[in-house]
C-alpha cells in the first residue's frame, strides 16, 4: 500500500517501492532506531514482548488485525 503522501507512479514496481522508502526515509529510521533501542537479546530472547508489541501498536494504527501469541516452551518462552 502506498503512503497517502507518494503517488503512485505507474511502471516498474522496484522504482515504486524505493520512491516511497525515500518519501517516509525519517519515518523509517525512526521506527529502527525505535526497534534497535529494545534490548532483544540472544540468547535467550529477552523483551521480545516488547518488541511485538511495539510492531503491533504501530500495525494496529493502520487497520491492521494483531494477534499475540507466546512460543510456550521456546528458549527464553517469548
Amino acid at each position: 500500500m502506498a503512503h497517502p503522501s507518494v503517488p503512485v507512479p505507474p511502471g516498474d514496481p522496484v522504482d515504486t517501492l524505493l520512491a516511497n522508502v525515500a518519501a517516509r526515509r525519517d519515518e523509517l529510521v525512526a521506527l529502527t532506531q525505535a526497534l534497535v533501542r529494545i534490548p532483544t537479546v540472544n540468547p535467550p530472547g529477552d523483551a521480545y514482548e516488547a518488541c511485538a508489541r511495539r510492531l503491533g501498536e504501530r500495525l494496529a494504527a493502520r487497520g491492521f488485525a494483531v494477534e499475540y501469541v507466546r512460543a510456550h516452551g521456546a528458549p527464553g518462552d517469548s
